[in-house]
């Protein structure tokens, strides 16, 4: 694979032209910062080097919707003390710190297997996308709250059993859940999925398995993360931005797992 021509060729031109408007007005909007700017040129062009405008558009169609998610009704999250700050190279580093993972290794070996790497990615990508509506967008149209697990429970080794459980929980709390914050983790999940349909443009074809795959491993990834956002990220041991990162880049390990299991590539 040509690194001149996954850079220099038409589409790849019009990705980045489309792409550099979109975070200048994002950064006149004061929606992201020149960190997170930075960061999204070094992922970004990491991305165009491994396999050129496909590799790129998935990242540009979660930052897009993720934006529209995350402004949706701020009026009402900033009554209820849950507006979103300045998105800064953390956020990005975040979201889209593993798909640069999967575009480093798809450099250093010589972009091979592209596919499998590329499926890593949309994966992970999948994972972001899940996540940010399931936040955003439930955080608004939710109505019962729950945790899963409920660290306070546990105050002693033989309490455990305890954390195990379901729990009400207002919105916006670290690690809540609500069905239909689950409706739209699983909405972004499926439209991350697009990026691995067998289209022409898209170059190669995976099988039906893959595509379920990565819309599970997708929404799956959201129940992960609250998960870890109700234990590891209570407990201190690590922030938001780690479970995030920790959350999208074992989604597209376990892409990687898959592929090996069910595709000859």
């Amino acid at each position: 694979m040509d690194l001149i021509a996954n850079i220099f060729n038409p589409a790849s031109i019009v990705m980045i032209i489309f792409s550099s408007l979109i975070f200048y007005w994002a950064y006149r909007k004061k929606k992201i910062d020149w960190t997170a700017i930075v960061a999204t040129i070094i992922i970004g062009s990491l991305c165009l080097i491994a396999g050129g405008a496909k590799w790129l558009a998935p990242l540009i169609v979660f930052f897009i919707i993720g934006s529209w998610a995350s402004n949706h009704k701020n009026i009402i999250k900033q009554e209820l003390g849950l507006g979103q700050e300045i998105r800064t190279f953390r956020n990005v580093l975040a979201n889209g710190g593993a798909a640069g993972y999967f575009a480093i290794l798809a450099i250093v070996t010589n972009y091979s297997p592209n596919e499998i790497l590329y499926a890593a990615l949309v994966t992970s990508i999948a994972v972001a996308l899940s996540d940010t509506l399931a936040t955003e967008l439930g955080n608004i149209y939710g109505k019962n709250y729950i945790l899963m697990v409920d660290v306070r429970k546990v105050r002693k080794l033989a309490d455990i059993k305890k954390i195990l459980i379901w729990t009400k929980a207002q919105a916006g709390t670290t690690g809540a859940i609500s069905i239909k914050g689950f409706i739209a983790a699983l909405a972004g999940s499926a439209i991350i999925t697009c990026f691995l349909l067998p289209l022409p443009i898209l170059g190669y074809s995976y099988p039906t398995i893959i595509l379920f795959l990565c819309l599970i491993f997708g929404f799956m990834g959201t129940i992960i993360d609250s998960f870890l956002g109700s234990t590891f990220e209570k407990w201190g041991l690590i922030d938001t931005h780690g479970v995030n990162f920790l959350t999208t880049l074992f989604a597209g390990g376990k892409m990687i797992f898959a592929i090996a299991l069910f595709v000859q590539i």
